[in-house]
């Protein structure tokens, strides 16, 4: 892979996080104009954008500007970008338009999470920034192989469906093991304020039991045993809701025959920009409801 490969796909996720940030911040301060009671409901629907299958999103959205309004998609259709070396504007707009789909519908799930994680997490932004960005590198791929981007991360929906050796495989997903490695890097090195250390319930629970006597094994046993498990239980509902969704946005890797009715669908999305969407939405609601029920088993406190 050349270095322009890399640049491409750094390009890509950089310009999507400062978009997503910004857009997911902005619209969290939006929302909390409205009062509490807005709050549910705005977490809702950005849960749902963000687990949603990216790549159904894509089609869909290319489909309704490819095939309804006539519209180039300049990365997929090149004859439609040659222009006139002489004009200028004309190529600036070619590049500002073959660069701006993939970008924001890369931000879309991404400014979904900044908003979700603003609105009812209320954790720092520099935490918020860093959950954007991984969900960011996962989706990549995903990006770059719908739009056919020479990027260093096309080639690995590719050789997921692909039955290939696993030293190709591994090596194919090395650029993307080191983009993540480098994003984790930057994220925990990157200046902020510490946060003051609040001792929360399980700890007020653990200091009283070990004045009044008891063992730090009776603690557990007696007060905090449960709640670590539904903890554990709830996040573990959270991860399969994510890993459900990017191995639907991956193209099914594994399964032959639903990968086969998947991309058949994807293909009629230049006819009916509807049918990704609604070949997509039972997985959709099958991880949102993963989530939900992490959320019924840990409820978060308002």
């Amino acid at each position: 892979m050349s270095p322009a490969t890399y640049l491409l796909s750094l390009g890509l996720f950089g310009g999507s996080l400062l978009l997503a940030v910004t857009s997911g911040l902005a619209l969290a301060a939006l929302g909390s104009c409205f009062g509490k009671g807005a709050r549910w409901p705005v977490v809702l629907l950005a849960k749902a954008v963000v687990l949603w299958p990216l790549t159904a999103l894509i089609w869909s959205a290319m489909g309704y500007w490819a095939g309804h309004l006539g519209q180039p998609v300049l990365s997929l259709m090149p004859a439609a970008a040659s222009t006139d070396p002489a004009d200028l504007p004309m190529r600036m707009a070619h590049i500002v338009w073959w660069w701006a789909p993939p970008l924001f519908l890369l931000a879309l799930p991404m400014t979904a999470q900044v908003l979700a994680s603003a609105t009812e997490d209320k954790k720092p932004w520099y935490s918020q920034v860093r959950s954007a960005g991984f969900l960011g590198i996962l989706l990549l791929p995903v990006v770059e192989n719908a739009f056919d981007l020479p990027g260093a991360l096309a080639g690995i929906l590719p050789a997921l469906q692909a039955p290939v050796a696993s030293s190709s495989l591994l090596l194919t997903l090395a650029p993307w093991a080191g983009l993540a490695l480098a994003w984790y890097c930057l994220a925990s090195a990157w200046p902020h304020s510490p946060v003051p250390c609040l001792a929360d319930a399980d700890g007020k629970v653990r200091e009283g039991a070990l004045v009044i006597g008891l063992s730090p094994h009776e603690v557990w046993k007696r007060h905090l045993r449960s709640n670590q498990i539904r903890r554990g239980l709830a996040r573990l509902c959270s991860v399969a809701a994510l890993l459900l969704s990017l191995w639907v946005s991956y193209g099914l890797p594994g399964l032959a025959a639903m990968s086969s009715a998947w991309q058949e669908a994807l293909q009629q999305a230049l006819t009916n920009p509807v049918a990704p969407l609604a070949v997509s939405w039972p997985y959709a609601l099958c991880a949102l409801s993963l989530w939900l029920l992490g959320r019924m088993i840990l409820p978060r406190q308002r």
